[in-house]
């Protein structure tokens, strides 16, 4: 049996004495919190993301209760990651409680090897893949996530220990874009006592992760660390209303950053940038430094921006065109051309994944990728053309060697190979179909890929 915790036994959080009965209910405004995190009753169909902790697990109870009032289906989602014996033992426990409820559950499995360090890292980003991926298929736009109050604090406390600027300080959005997915966080200003309050007037238990104590992850003391502050007089509350201040900066930011994007940026289907040579010399040192920013996770297709520090000295570089001979940074390569500042992808090492006919792929974080018909899918690959994948082209088609699309951008491109065996490059216009990939009389293989647009990722 789950290590199971009744939500009245000490949880390391403390809940004001005398706490009203019932009033748990009226301090979360379910109603509001959704509406103010942009959902709405035109959201046929949403996930959310249940652990089996307190946060999670009252979020699920408070969601389908606000589903079942705007006629809307909710399917829960855990995620197993096998990383503890008990962790299966526990996925089943959360969906035995769900089901008595009338909530529909889903478990993801985290499958093989898993990294010797950086665990927490690599499970996030291994949930967040899976939930990603289950919408996806199942055509849900909208994942809800549990973070509350003291997470909002912890992260504060994490960006400021790391030196974060007024970006990172800004803390968890309510809503992020991820892969075509939106994010939603409608928890940030509730706290987790009142949570817990919440799931007690349920008569609901709740489980408890020991890793959350463990004192090898930089989390457990950022939490130690924020009741401690709580004790001397500096509630999460406060921690949470100054990240709400850098927020504001982060959104005033956010619309300059999109004039100079207007004025200085042409953005290509092909996954890269280019901007004038003299752009980052031209704009202020902080709105140079956010559109850089934006930039480099646009292109790259990542969550995070590089560190401050690493941001400032790029910075000091570009703001010297007439100096500057390129540098690589976050994933990206900027370097001068005769047009401007070219800014494209590193080419990976590695990034070969299978492709299935009928389902979408997004690759690498920034193209949508999906292959209609072929008969044998198990070998086909979505990876980057490369030199060799480039040279098949040229020598089937020389033509493509006067292609506008800058060369080593073109390498960085998403192609669908078998084996060695080049077959389509969707943003050269090119295709090579072997006659084992030809479906039915009529009817040619089709692969796509689709550089994903502003609109489908967090700007900032």
């Amino acid at each position: 049996m789950p290590n199971a915790r009744s939500s009245g036994v000490d949880s390391g959080f403390d809940v004001p004495a005398g706490f009203p009965p019932g009033a748990s209910n009226s301090l979360i405004d379910i109603d509001r919190l959704m509406a103010s995190a942009g959902l709405s009753s035109s959201d046929t169909h949403f996930a959310v993301a249940v652990s089996g902790g307190s946060d999670s697990l009252a979020l699920a109870f408070l969601s389908d209760t606000w589903a079942r009032q705007h006629g809307v289906r909710l399917t829960a989602l855990t995620v197993d990651h096998n990383l503890r014996a008990e962790s299966a033992e526990e996925a089943r426990q959360v969906g035995d409680w769900l089901g008595s409820h009338g909530i529909s559950h889903h478990l993801l499995r985290w499958e093989g090897e898993k990294p010797v360090s950086g665990i927490q890292a690599a499970a996030r980003e291994a949930r967040y893949r899976l939930m990603t991926d289950w919408c996806r298929t199942n055509g849900v736009t909208k994942l809800i996530l549990g973070h509350q109050l003291e997470d909002q604090a912890e992260t504060f406390l994490f960006r400021l220990a790391r030196g974060s600027g007024h970006d990172g300080l800004a803390c968890m959005r309510p809503v992020v874009r991820r892969g075509g997915i939106s994010l939603v966080r409608p928890l940030l200003e509730v706290s987790r006592g009142n949570l817990r309050w919440y799931l007690t007037e349920l008569g609901q238990p709740w489980i408890d992760d020991p890793s959350n104590e463990n004192p090898a992850y930089i989390r457990t003391g950022l939490g130690k660390l924020s009741r401690e502050l709580s004790d001397r007089g500096i509630p999460p509350e406060r921690l949470s209303a100054l990240a709400k201040s850098f927020a504001q900066v982060r959104t005033a930011t956010h619309h300059i950053v999109q004039a100079s994007m207007e004025q200085f940026v042409t953005v290509y289907p092909e996954g890269y940038a280019l901007c004038s040579s003299e752009t980052f010399e031209r704009l202020p040192a902080a709105a140079g430094q956010a559109l850089l920013r934006h930039l480099l996770r646009l292109i790259a297709g990542k969550a995070y921006a590089p560190a401050s520090g690493k941001l400032n000295s790029a910075m000091h570089r570009l703001r010297r065109p007439a100096a500057f001979a390129g540098l690589t940074l976050g994933g990206c390569v900027i370097r001068p051309s005769a047009r401007g500042l070219l800014i494209y992808r590193e080419l990976p090492a590695s990034g070969s994944v299978t492709m299935t006919p009928g389902a979408d792929l997004i690759w690498q974080g920034v193209f949508k990728c999906r292959l209609e018909g072929g008969v044998d899918h198990r070998s086909l690959m979505v990876a980057p053309l490369g030199d060799a994948g480039w040279r098949q082209v040229v020598q089937k088609t020389p033509a493509f060697r006067q292609s506008s699309i800058p060369y080593p951008v073109r390498l960085t491109l998403p192609a669908l190979f078998a084996g060695e065996v080049l077959y389509a490059v969707p943003h050269l216009n090119y295709a090579d179909y072997l006659e084992k990939m030809t479906g039915p009389v009529g009817f040619a293989p089709i692969f796509e890929a689709k550089f994903l647009e502003l609109s489908d990722r967090s700007a900032f």
